[in-house]
């Protein structure tokens, strides 16, 4: 219900993956139609072509085989856990084939996406993260003859010696769901509540009902391997040992959080091996079974650089490991990817190891560091991009700059993890035309930023404040300074060289993070503004003062307008990033959001007043994930704007604007209007604020469905006391008599 009630928060729902619309809350309707696509050709530094530039990145990904099309050969799944973003490829004649027309096609997922057949028919099905566990959906297509899914059950159950539970699972971890004992029906290894030992989850549907498909578990072995972990390290300890290991600390939290678990028979012996990730350490620890595969015990032996000795796995941090066949030869390869967000090596992330042996032994060799990202944009952890004619040669370049790169990772005394990171900025030169743009990788390090080791978060943002003719550059950064740079070279030979750092000296910006500057002349008195985004999800106005040729930026707003990219039902903070144009004379402010949501903003009065109104926002789609950023401008000459996507993955989604029109309509739908509600969570009283002119009604219901107060909100009243209503989550419903629909929000009381 949560889930239902946070989807009908959203303003708009998309008609189909690839179309995006924007509805404004007037009577008159301004539709800004994106289609995704994928046509512009980008090329690396010495001129291959990529064979998929524009599928935004990949960080912490989850592989697996599927059929998308129906042809009976399995393609390539891929789920990137941060942002719950999925990728799609096709294997044609062993090459792969960024395949996006098949993402709609899967269920919302979360944390976990491992594609299994279950119940043997030949489809694969998903095990994904629901309720503490893991939920299943089942594969449709023998049924229907496409692609579908339907939910099997939002919470697998295992009997814990009598107690009927959930089948415990965190977010944090990769379970094996492997057939262990080789009766036809999967089971799961996975880690305790206490995140020390591995459980083996039986699944009883063949003893039972002779038939795979019932997913009946009950624990088979609460100790299986005969190890635990340590609870502050990857330490393998041994039998009864482990009663020995560390004892948590003083205020019960369990320091050990994430693990990942592989499960595979190494050396064709006919036992089950076992592959273990950790959080905070790099590699993948292999443990070679010597008993049965139920009643499993490690050797303890432990080879600490699996595959091998000269191209060990080393992946900061919680390693995971998928087995499937990559490149169509029957043999079954080995991908590794970072499960864990905080310290991954986010510059050489996915390894791909052939198998040169078989599937009974298999020998893995190493390919690749950059799987699949060496055919595709990918700049590190967290990307944004900005276009901008650098070269004065009448095409839109494209900018991309990053969170940050890996430098380095380090263990300190008390096995903390620590990884240091340095920004960028890739530099991409549209070698096209105006009509057919192409664009090729100059350089990953535009103005020499990595030289600057305290520099993260870059955002960067280009114009002409000295009237020279040529733009300056100004850099925003996570720690809430904006830094100046010099074009030293000419218009059509740029050198940008760091002249000031900390350049907007204001007391009000010190204490903001994360700056995301964009220069626009927002009053139209012919000088260059300042509209800067923050972590907090506002706007801060920055007037010019000055003139042409000696700007003077006075703070106007530090919450310009009151709107914010705040969505509760992902982060209480809203990153802000914001892209200004100019529409029928009128200033829109989009922006990218930490949800992934991208807002639009009109300015519906004078600039002097302060006044913004919110239009609304969409959702992109499954291709995008977290920490949104945007670049518009119509980069194929149509007359339509177009717009390019980064998210917190590292890469960029191309989209085509297709129309621009306005339609008049009668009655609006009231989720597509900007109504906020805050505080929230709240104690006394909270707040409502609508660009609304009618009447609010509102009623708060609790989680029985009971309504506990009710009343109107107007421009005179829009306040709601909530002193007397007991601390816990509520559901209030909004709804007009002058607009459609009902608007449903949640409200925590503390």
């Amino acid at each position: 219900m949560a889930l239902i009630m946070s989807r009908l928060f959203f303003i708009f729902i998309l008609l189909n993956i690839f179309s995006i619309k924007l509805v404004f809350c007037q009577n008159i309707s301004y539709y800004y139609t994106f289609n995704y696509n994928d046509s512009i050709e980008v090329y690396d530094s010495t001129g291959n072509k990529l064979d998929f530039p524009w599928t935004g990145g990949m960080n912490f990904c989850q592989f697996s085989e599927i059929d998308l099309d129906g042809d009976g050969n399995n393609d390539l799944f891929v789920f990137d856990r941060y942002g719950n973003r999925i990728l799609t490829f096709l294997k044609k004649d062993g090459n792969l084939i960024f395949a996006p027309e098949y993402i709609h096609l899967f269920p919302e997922l979360k944390y976990i996406a491992l594609l299994r057949d279950y119940d043997l028919d030949g489809d694969m099905d998903i095990f994904s993260y629901g309720y503490t566990g893991i939920s299943v959906y089942k594969n449709l297509m023998k049924q229907t003859g496409k692609l579908q899914f339907e939910l099997k059950t939002n919470q697998l159950l295992s009997d814990y010696n009598g107690m009927l539970l959930n089948l415990f699972v965190t977010y944090a971890d990769i379970p094996a769901i492997i057939d262990i004992d080789d009766d036809g029906d999967l089971d799961i290894v996975a880690f305790s509540v206490l995140a020390d030992k591995l459980y083996l989850h039986k699944n009883v549907s063949i003893e039972k009902y002779g038939v795979p498909d019932s997913l009946e578990y009950i624990v088979a072995n609460d100790f299986w391997g005969d190890i635990c972990e340590g609870q502050d390290n990857n330490e393998i300890i041994f039998g009864s040992n482990c009663n020995n290991k560390k004892q948590l600390k003083a205020d019960n939290q369990i320091n050990h959080v994430g693990s990942t678990v592989t499960i595979y028979d190494f050396n064709g012996d006919g036992k089950k091996d076992l592959l273990l990730g950790d959080v905070d350490y790099p590699n993948i620890v292999l443990l070679t079974n010597e008993t049965d595969n139920i009643n499993a015990k490690m050797s303890k032996t432990i080879d600490y650089k699996f595959p091998n000795n000269n191209n060990p796995i080393d992946i900061y941090s919680n390693p995971a490991c998928y087995i499937l066949n990559v490149d169509s030869d029957s043999l079954k390869d080995l991908l590794v990817c970072a499960s864990d967000g905080a310290s991954m090596k986010n510059n050489n992330k996915i390894y791909y190891y052939k198998n040169t042996g078989t599937n009974n032994i298999p020998s893995y060799n190493l390919q690749s560091k950059q799987f699949l990202l060496d055919k595709t944009i990918d700049v590190g952890e967290g990307s944004f991009p900005v276009s901008y004619d650098i070269n004065n040669d009448g095409l839109i370049d494209l900018f991309i700059s990053n969170s940050g790169l890996h430098r380095e990772s380090y263990l300190d005394s008390n096995s903390i993890l620590h990884s240091v990171f340095y920004s960028t900025i890739s530099f991409y030169k549209n070698i096209g035309t105006k009509a057919n743009p192409a664009f090729k990788l100059i350089t990953k390090d535009f103005a020499n930023l990595s030289l600057h080791e305290d520099l993260i978060n870059a955002y960067p943002a280009f114009g002409d404040i000295d009237n020279d003719g040529k733009a300056e550059l100004i850099i925003g950064d996570l720690k809430g300074t904006i830094d100046l740079y010099k074009n030293t070279g000419t218009i059509t030979n740029p050198n940008y060289q760091l002249i000031e750092q900390n350049w907007i000296k204001s007391s009000n910006l010190s204490s903001y993070r994360n700056l995301t500057p964009a220069f626009c002349d927002f009053n139209s008195d012919g000088v260059l503004d300042l509209i800067i985004g923050n972590k907090n999800g506002t706007f801060l106005y920055f007037k010019n003062k000055g003139t042409k040729s000696n700007p003077v930026f006075e703070l106007q707003s530090s919450k310009f307008g009151n709107i914010s990219t705040v969505d509760t039902d992902y982060s209480y903070f809203g990153y802000s990033v914001p892209c200004i144009i100019k529409d029928e004379n009128k200033n829109k402010i989009f922006s990218g959001s930490y949800s992934g949501n991208i807002y639009a903003f009109n300015i519906i009065n004078d600039i002097n007043d302060g006044l913004v109104e919110p239009d609304t926002f969409f959702i992109a789609n499954k291709i995008n994930g977290y920490q949104s950023s945007i670049a518009l401008y119509d980069f194929d000459n149509n007359g339509f704007l177009d717009m390019i996507i980064g998210n917190y993955a590292g890469g960029v989604n191309y989209y085509k604007g297709i129309k621009n029109v306005k339609q008049n309509i009668k009655k609006t739908d009231i989720n597509n209007c900007q109504i906020s509600l805050f505080p929230n969570p709240a104690t006394t009283d909270i707040f409502v604020k609508s660009n609304l002119n009618s009447t609010i009604h509102y009623e708060i219901i609790n989680l029985m469905g009971e309504i506990i107060k009710k009343g109107d909100i107007n421009s005179s009243q829009n306040k709601i006391n909530i002193l007397n209503l007991q601390i816990g989550i509520y559901i209030i419903k909004l709804y007009s008599n002058e607009t459609k629909g009902i608007l449903f929000k949640k409200l925590i009381i503390i």
